[in-house]
């Protein structure tokens, strides 16, 4: 068994078998990233650009233009959304509804 993480849940996750069409697959993150996406999260703001929601450990690192339509890291094209919020947002695009 492997693990994986998965941005679209933003989550670990064991690994058994075929991957699932769709899943980004990436490293764990070291301590040192760990930190720097904490850092990242208090100069974004420090909040759900939707909801407002300000607890940090809820917080995800959106592309606003997700990187499959040629979105990029620049702090510019990033954004913070909670959980819930980071998950809607992936709903709406996976179905079409937002460009």
């Amino acid at each position: 068994m492997s693990e994986y993480y998965d941005v679209r849940s933003n989550s670990w996750r064991s690994y058994g078998g075929d991957a699932q069409q769709g899943i980004i697959w990436e490293d764990k993150p070291t301590r040192r990233e760990q930190g720097l996406k904490f850092a990242l999260k208090i100069l974004l703001g420090g909040r759900c650009v939707v909801c407002g929601d300000s607890e940090l450990s809820r917080l995800d690192i959106d592309h606003i233009l997700p990187l499959a339509d040629g979105g990029t890291y620049e702090p510019s094209s990033l954004q913070l959304l909670c959980k819930e919020c980071h998950k809607d947002k992936t709903r709406r695009w996976m179905r079409g509804e937002i460009v």
